[in-house]
């Protein structure tokens, strides 16, 4: 009798631990090292994106021969596994996706500097232009509510690092 008991502890000991392993791996998410780790949009699906509970959900705009983009790079790479950690338990960080402003795909979104106009408010794509990168994008219930770019400001990497750390804290 005493040794079958201890078999069933021993099998069920060696149950829970096979779940506790397999919850562990499951729970574990590789984290984000780059631009090409985080969700990428493109041009068209720009304002149809999966937001917070506010409606709210972030767009970086990069380019893969820009200088200040590989600076500001690892701020958004440190946003994305931010707010990665912690959707799952508060959901009040809007998401942030990343447009890469030479892919074929996203060939409507380029603009020369004449063309190139501020599109806050804007509810339709087309609208949407960038003459350069970096840019952040702020959306709300599909709607451009916020924009930071060379157009708008002069320090586009401080300012777009300033917005993200603001919002993790």
């Amino acid at each position: 009798m005493e040794k079958m008991k201890n078999t069933y502890i021993y099998r069920f000991c060696i149950i829970l631990t096979i779940c506790l392993v397999c919850i562990t791996l499951c729970s574990c998410k590789v984290k984000a090292a780059s631009y090409s780790d985080i969700a990428r949009i493109t041009y068209k699906e720009i304002l149809n994106q999966k937001a917070d509970k506010n409606g709210r959900y972030l767009v970086a705009i990069y380019s893969t021969t820009c200088t200040y983009c590989e600076e500001l790079e690892p701020t958004v790479v440190k946003y994305y596994n931010f707010t990665e950690s912690k959707k799952f338990f508060n959901y009040k960080y809007p998401p942030i996706y990343v447009l890469n402003i030479n892919a074929v795909e996203n060939k409507g979104i380029k603009a020369s500097d004449s063309e190139y106009d501020v599109f806050i408010g804007t509810s339709n794509y087309q609208d949407i232009k960038f003459a350069t990168a970096p840019a952040l994008i702020e959306i709300t219930d599909g709607k451009v509510t916020d924009l930071i770019s060379s157009k708008v400001e002069n320090l586009v990497v401080t300012a777009v690092e300033v917005k993200l750390n603001k919002l993790m804290n």
